[in-house]
């Protein structure tokens, strides 16, 4: 007895959701202290890049340090293409006050981690960009970035993204300054063309003949409908085109 269609292409979809989930969210050890308020800023879309970053005296606490970050983002493709012509901004930490520096890497390349000087602050922060690979994962060549910041703390040594994924984010603590600071590394989900995808809609969706749906992974129903991925919005949701 044969296996029917829609099981087939349940198990399809089953071991594509599996595959996709293959290399998951993780963050670097962090660097600095333990005050200030906490922060996690992922890109809007796609990788980090590069910060705009002020730094620079501050009378307290007093020293040269970095006082504020804002996080660099471009979208890519599966070959590790960026996409687009601008770039996409996360919102500011820390205060943005003292000498301004933009440290973006090179194109083509993601933020694959960094290396410093910290104690209780992050006193000076230097980025090392790789070569975006296939698959959404990192390829060979780094690159480090000029540093930013002061001279006070300790050296804080290379700490990187782990299994080859880059960085799509960071994380911290902050307030008149960046008090604690790491990064938030996962695989690229660049757009995926046609495919099976199983979703559960969110409450009240309207399914119109070739529309634009918003999709959430939460509800009661599961429905199937062949779509075209157009992009990934967060962890658990997704928007997709209806083909029929």
């Amino acid at each position: 007895m044969g296996t029917p269609t829609s099981c087939l292409r349940l198990l399809a979809c089953l071991t594509a959701l599996l595959l996709s989930g293959v290399a998951h969210a993780a963050q670097t050890r962090a660097v600095g202290g333990t005050g200030g308020t906490a922060f996690n800023k992922p890109c809007p879309d796609g990788v980090l890049v590069g910060f705009e970053v002020m730094w620079g005296k501050t009378s307290f606490p007093p020293g040269d340090y970095v006082n504020g970050l804002r996080g660099i983002c471009r979208r890519a493709d599966k070959a590790g293409n960026w996409v687009g012509d601008h770039p996409i901004f996360t919102t500011w930490v820390g205060k943005q006050t003292g000498n301004s520096a933009r440290r973006t890497c090179p194109t083509g390349r993601a933020v694959s981690g960094f290396s410093g000087r910290a104690g209780l602050y992050l006193d000076r922060l230097t980025l090392r960009c790789r070569k975006l690979g296939e698959n959404g994962l990192l390829g060979s060549g780094t690159q480090d970035l000029s540093a930013v910041g002061g001279s006070g703390g300790d050296p804080t040594g290379f700490i990187g993204c782990s299994s080859n994924t880059p960085a799509k984010g960071f994380v911290g603590k902050a307030g008149s300054v960046i008090d604690r600071f790491a990064l938030d590394c996962s695989r690229l989900d660049p757009p995926v063309p046609g495919a099976f995808v199983y979703v559960r809609p969110a409450a009240n969706t309207v399914l119109g003949p070739r529309s634009v749906l918003e999709f959430a992974a939460s509800g009661n129903s599961l429905f199937e409908y062949q779509v075209c991925f157009e992009r990934m919005v967060s962890g658990r949701s997704a928007r997709f085109q209806q083909l029929r």
